[in-house]
């Protein structure tokens, strides 16, 4: 039952207890109203008993409504604690979210670090890499230039071996040359000393340029070789005038002719000077 309709059984009651005192009265003035009395008595007590009934009936849903109440106070107070605990969690969460965004915003300031020494660590490669390029490269050029100088060096061992026989011939022709000289020289004295004749007219030289290749003074005065021969013209007897291009030397005769080469002896050395190999011979001024 509602409580609408409790409070209409209250009302009910109240007003049958007014009509119990008027019908008191009206009994009190008649007979005529005791049958009337004693009907209302019965009637009120079947709503009386109709009423505690309900009363009973009111007062069993009041105390189920009491513990559906304390029920309810229970599980607001569970409510209430979840809802402390899940706003404590909250809060704990959100502390931990600010220290992960904290932790993040550190791990992506790091990972800028990390990045920056990346590209630096690139760099650095990219210029390891071309410096060791640049090292390959020089160590090609210096493994080229070492063969060539190794072929260099070959060659003038060759060349040296070559112009040693040389020597060693022209050093085995230097005796007889000398003798031949010494001969030729008397004999061009006695011509130039008898006729009188100036000894350029008696050997007219060709206009020819030549290099000292070996100097040779273990016999004084000393021999020379050139390297003109028959191919330039070049014949005994020929005289060409030393120097090293600013310095006057001295004077070599020619005493042996090959085709592409030729001796000559050291017969007016400059007191002072040395002719050395390079040095500048030539037959004219």
């Amino acid at each position: 039952m509602s409580a609408i309709g409790r409070l209409f059984i209250i009302l009910n009651l109240a007003l049958a207890a007014a009509f119990l005192g008027w019908a008191s009265m009206a009994l009190a003035k008649g007979d005529e109203f005791r049958t009337k009395y004693e009907d209302e008595v019965s009637a009120h007590e079947a709503t009386r008993t109709e009423l505690e009934e309900s009363v009973a009936g009111l007062r069993a849903e009041v105390a189920e409504l009491e513990r559906g109440r304390e029920g309810l106070r229970a599980e607001r107070d569970q409510e209430k604690d979840r809802a402390d605990r899940n706003k404590s969690d909250l809060d704990e969460a959100k502390r931990k979210n600010d220290q992960l965004s904290a932790d993040v915003a550190a791990i992506q300031e790091t990972l800028g670090g990390y990045k920056e020494s990346i590209d630096s660590l690139n760099e650095s490669k990219d210029r390891l890499v071309e410096q060791l390029s640049e090292a390959e490269r020089e160590r090609n050029d210096a493994v080229a230039a070492r063969d060539d100088a190794e072929r260099t060096r070959r060659d003038a061992e060759d060349a040296a071996r070559s112009a040693e026989m040389s020597i060693a011939q022209l050093e085995k022709d230097l005796t007889s040359t000398r003798r031949q000289a010494e001969t030729l020289e008397a004999r061009l004295g006695m011509i130039v000393a008898e006729y009188n004749i100036p000894l350029d007219d008696v050997m007219a030289l060709p206009d020819v340029e030549a290099a000292v290749l070996t100097v040779d003074t273990t016999v004084p005065p000393g021999l020379v070789a050139l390297n003109v021969g028959k191919n330039q013209n070049v014949q005994k007897g020929h005289v060409f005038q030393i120097s090293d291009g600013r310095n006057y030397k001295g004077q070599v005769r020619v005493q042996t002719v090959l085709d592409n080469m030729c001796s000559a002896l050291i017969t007016d050395p400059v007191p002072g000077s040395t002719i050395q190999q390079g040095d500048r011979a030539v037959t004219r001024f």
